[in-house]
């Protein structure tokens, strides 16, 4: 597996252990690996069913070299550049997101095929991999999208829209791999997963200020009082659902080379972003009256028109509502405030 250091990672790998497999998790560092190994949520991991690799670089050609993949019979691949708004640079995007999504996808294809007795490889992708990019800037479309639907893998360069870069990187790292496989007709099948705005409990998180990069940040910067400059996609589903989707498509009885979309909430059904005040308010009237959470923020709810029925009808997943996810997610945030505030690591 790789990725277990990130938010959708750290809970699949929970996950997967849960369901009785061995896990071998492929990190860049020792010092990666010990932020898994030692963080209080994972109390899955045994000596026996799971242990880590390291693998500095893994666009390097090398990167699976040494028989990382000995012995493995299913990949969960998860690692792939994210964007962080409140990074200023936006120079050279190709470079940071296009580029290294494609390298590492490839890499492990090939790797996988070299190592001969892998049966699947599942992908995490992006509902950005599946739809045109003016529905990722706020535009409006009566099109229903479904996990058939591929986006534009737009050239560089992107004029400073991060969410373009990283939207084509999925789409890149998408359509590559599945002309691969279509080529090269190897002895596996790759299964992608398309999750949208993934909300819900971080355990990894370390700090009160990690919340505003990921996609925890799309709920909580209107509940903390920020008003988003441009209207946000209206598509959510929780980290638990996300993580119990990459281990469900591990069943040799789901049919691979296909992809899941996982999208509990849509615009077309009513959804919108502010709708979390109303529950903050509900759910936590100490905080808001206190000052913890100023709740007067506002998020504008762009188009999502996106249907995830296989995922429910093939995985057999339903999947958790809106109202979970903001008790979940500011349940938490509160209390890494509480724990910060008490001088404690989160």
């Amino acid at each position: 597996m790789a990725g277990s250091t990130g938010f959708v990672g750290f809970r699949t790998l929970r996950y997967l252990l849960e369901h009785g497999y061995r896990v071998r998790a492929a990190v860049r560092s020792d010092a990666k690996a010990e932020l898994v190994r030692s963080n209080s949520a994972l109390k899955e991991a045994t000596k026996d069913n799971l242990s880590f690799v390291v693998i500095p670089d893994f666009t390097a050609p090398t990167a699976y070299d040494g028989g990382i993949l000995d012995d493995v019979t299913y990949i969960v691949h998860v690692a792939s550049p994210i964007p962080d708004l409140s990074n200023p640079d936006t120079t050279n995007l190709e470079a940071r997101f296009v580029q290294p999504a494609v390298a590492v996808t490839t890499n492990l294809l090939e790797a996988a095929r070299s190592a001969k007795q892998v049966k699947r490889i599942v992908i995490t992708s992006s509902v950005a991999g599946i739809v045109p990019s003016f529905i990722l800037l706020g535009q409006t479309t009566d099109q229903i999208f479904g996990p058939h639907d591929r986006g534009e893998e737009l050239p560089a360069p992107y004029h400073e829209h991060v969410m373009l870069a990283y939207a084509t990187s999925k789409v890149a790292a998408l359509v590559r791999a599945e002309a691969w496989v279509k080529k090269e007709n190897p002895p596996f099948d790759l299964v992608h997963i398309f999750p949208t705005y993934v909300l819900g409990r971080d355990p990894l998180v370390p700090s009160v200020a990690a919340f505003a990069q990921g996609s925890n940040a799309a709920l909580l910067n209107g509940i903390l009082g920020h008003h988003a400059p441009a209207p946000v996609n209206g598509a959510v589903v929780h980290i638990d659902d996300v993580g119990l989707a990459h281990v469900r498509a591990l069943d040799p009885k789901v049919p691979g080379n296909r992809g899941f979309i996982l999208n509990a909430e849509a615009a077309d059904e009513k959804f919108q972003w502010d709708h979390g005040i109303e529950l903050v308010a509900k759910f936590f009237p100490e905080a808001v009256n206190n000052g913890d959470l100023v709740n007067n923020g506002t998020t504008p709810t762009g188009p999502a028109r996106l249907d995830s029925s296989e995922t429910r009808s093939v995985l057999g997943i339903e999947l958790k509502g809106f109202e979970v996810m903001v008790k979940e997610t500011v349940g938490w945030y509160l209390e890494v405030l509480e724990r910060e505030r008490k001088g404690e690591k989160a």
